[in-house]
């Protein structure tokens, strides 16, 4: 699979959570307004709240998306971190499928490309790496920063995973869940 293909196919993962949140709650439309305690509307919630500061002193936020049966979607402002998914068991407890950190210090600390580690990022501008940092497109070699030594990962020093996000909740025009 490319790499386009892949951050493609990690964008629609991130889609298809959403979709799932909303799609099993039978949710008509939503709106949240920053500040606001969430919205609800045929049995689908979203909330908005603050969750720290990323390292450019920019304000992050957590939305979180629950459906009826109290399955959620939490995502951060911060690199489009999914921090948490809420699924029932069998037993209908709900539990957190996602591998991640509960504040965003924690990611700021741990996600490093040096390690390789993004949690729950939305990563890009590229997936996987590129070797030795550099590649030729339409007979020009460009090259690319390393931070995966020898190799530029996810998207290099600057990727999507660590730029702070604007997130706005569209209310459809149509009546289906739209964010």
């Amino acid at each position: 699979m490319s790499r386009w293909l892949r951050g493609a196919a990690l964008l629609g993962v991130a889609t298809l959570l959403v979709a799932a949140v909303a799609g099993l709650s039978g949710a008509t439309a939503s709106t949240v307004v920053k500040g606001d305690p969430g919205h609800r509307a045929g049995g689908l919630s979203i909330t908005q709240q603050p969750f720290g500061v990323a390292p450019s002193g920019q304000a992050v936020d957590l939305y979180t998306l629950t459906n009826a049966q109290g399955m959620a979607v939490k995502i951060m402002t911060y690199g489009g971190i999914i921090q948490q998914v809420l699924v029932p068991d069998r037993d209908h407890k709900l539990l957190n499928v996602v591998l991640g950190f509960a504040t965003l210090d924690d990611y700021v600390a741990y996600n490093s490309p040096l390690a390789g580690v993004y949690f729950g990022a939305i990563i890009g501008r590229y997936a996987n790496r590129i070797a030795n940092g550099m590649f030729t497109l339409d007979g020009v070699t460009y090259h690319l920063a390393i931070n995966n030594p020898p190799n530029s990962l996810h998207g290099g020093l600057e990727g999507f995973d660590n730029k702070v996000w604007t997130a706005t909740v569209v209310p459809p025009s149509d009546g289906s869940v739209g964010l």
